[in-house]
């Protein structure tokens, strides 16, 4: 992906990140550079959230990042609380602006199908196992 940053672009006391988090790929073919699939995230906790989903955003990345060798990425927030209905539906489609969410439940229940040693290695693991064994309400 081409860029088109410069060093004058940031202020030297700048330390924020520009409202992207996470950044991913996932590389399809190492032969072919282009139309491979970009993920951006940004993680949220507090109540004004839903303000963030737009940061992640491909169209607020535009003017500095060039889409035309890759995909426009999937923009995804994570937030560490539930954003279900009784049902376990979203609350609200309109709010999440085509975002790919993980709440609360999404993240537990990838961490449950996950067997990647790293996690299973944080001092947190064996309470996500309890909770997930036991069915604890989170």
């Amino acid at each position: 992906m081409v860029t088109t940053f410069n060093e004058e672009d940031f202020d030297e006391r700048d330390t924020g990140d520009g409202g992207l988090d996470l950044f991913g790929y996932i590389p399809l073919d190492f032969r072919i550079k282009n139309n491979i699939p970009l993920f951006f995230g940004q993680c949220a906790c507090g109540k004004e959230w839903k303000k963030k989903i737009a940061e992640c955003e491909s169209v607020t990345w535009e003017g500095n990042l060039d889409f035309t060798q890759t995909t426009k990425p999937y923009h995804m927030i994570f937030m560490p609380r539930s954003y279900r209905q009784l049902d376990g539906k979203w609350i609200n489609l309109r709010n999440l602006r085509n975002a790919i969410v993980f709440d609360r439940e999404r993240i537990v229940n990838s961490l449950a199908n996950s067997s990647n040693s790293f996690i299973d290695r944080l001092p947190a693991s064996k309470v996500i196992d309890d909770i997930i064994q036991n069915e604890i309400p989170y």
